[in-house]
């Protein structure tokens, strides 16, 4: 059998739509009907990126973009982004792109767009994929990000961020399925309805996403849209820090140091923070600190307690800087040094890759 050399496709898809870009002149949404929609003239074709190439990457990358009255696309922007290189690649390529302009009532006028730039490698025989439906909803989930932080338009508009995260929920993709359950239950877009939190944190935890788990396993505890039961939040968090979800691993942490729905078991609660410090949460850094500085498993340890305490500092946690203070207090200048030479070196383990 004739054997091909593996080699990228590449295939664009051009989303004309709104997105709320602000412009001088301000560029027009195609919801306006009297808008005619670009089209493109001529294109060049990213390439894939030896680094991508080699790690074998596949997938899509979102742009927006305005394509201008003269048929140029400027403040071409990632609204969901595949890996760097990839990233950059779609960028160049797009920004060569000509179009004929988009047009109203006979007048060339500047258009909001989105443009989808898919890369796979694959035989010279393999037909153009579909946009797989993860590929699909991740590209949503990133949208509703950008509605949030008003990234795209200067202003924060949740309802579209509500409906672009139900549309990537109701592809069956288990992190949007945790993120509309976050909407439902902090009335985002959307009254507050805990219940319906709690059903869609259990559809992402039958899709097998940690942060489904752990944000269930958290009204279960709490009683907040379902019968609070110590259990089964116990065993959702399990599932969860089975995964190295560092939030679960700390509620694991808190219950099994206080007895609180789980055995008091001081060591195990060591062995839970300690994960959970080693992939750089900053909570249970300050956990294991406090331990290493009050010998809760027997013995003292202060360059320990000061090293993860300045880890924590580093990583953005305001609430480590009094225990850094309180700790170099009582500490002599080697030891200090010591600690921070080895919080210098720490580096955060990367967790295991989201189902």
């Amino acid at each position: 059998m004739r054997r091909h050399k593996q080699r990228p496709f590449l295939c664009v898809l051009l989303i004309f739509s709104s997105l709320g870009l602000a412009q001088e002149p301000p560029a027009l949404e195609l919801k306006d009907p009297n808008v005619k929609a670009p089209t493109v003239i001529s294109k060049v074709e990213p390439e894939y990126t030896n680094e991508a190439r080699r790690k074998n990457i596949s997938g899509n990358v979102l742009l927006s973009l305005v394509v201008d009255k003269d048929g140029i696309p400027k403040n071409i922007k990632v609204l969901s982004p595949l890996d760097p290189g990839l990233d950059q690649k779609a960028i160049e390529s797009v920004s060569k792109w000509r179009f004929s302009p988009g047009m109203k009532n006979g007048i060339a006028v500047a258009v909001l767009a989105q443009v989808e730039v898919s890369f796979r490698l694959c035989s010279p025989e393999c037909a153009n994929p579909d946009l797989s439906r993860a590929e699909q909803a991740r590209a949503l989930v990133n949208i509703a990000v950008h509605d949030l932080r008003g990234d795209m338009s200067g202003k924060r508009n949740e309802t579209a961020a509500f409906q672009n995260m139900e549309k990537a929920a109701a592809l069956d993709y288990g992190p949007a399925e945790t993120r509309l359950g976050e909407f439902y239950l902090e009335g985002i877009g959307t009254p507050k309805n805990p219940t319906k939190a709690a059903e869609m944190f259990d559809r992402a935890t039958f899709h097998g996403d940690r942060d489904g788990e752990y944000s269930l396993g958290t009204l279960y505890k709490a009683g907040t849209g379902v019968p609070r039961d110590d259990a089964m939040a116990m065993k959702l968090f399990t599932q969860a820090a089975q995964k190295d979800q560092p939030e679960a691993e700390y509620a694991l942490g808190v219950a099994s140091e206080t007895g609180d729905g789980a055995e008091q078991d001081v060591h195990r609660a060591f062995k839970w923070y300690q994960k959970g410090a080693e992939q750089g949460y900053g909570p249970c850094q300050l956990k294991l600190a406090n331990m290493y500085w009050t010998a809760s498993l027997g013995k003292q340890d202060p360059v320990a307690a000061l090293e993860w305490a300045t880890v924590a500092e580093k990583g953005g946690w305001k609430a480590a800087s009094a225990d850094v203070q309180q700790y170099k207090a009582a500490m002599t200048p080697d030891r200090i040094a010591e600690a921070e030479k080895r919080a210098a070196r720490f580096k955060a383990r990367v967790p295991k890759a989201k189902p």
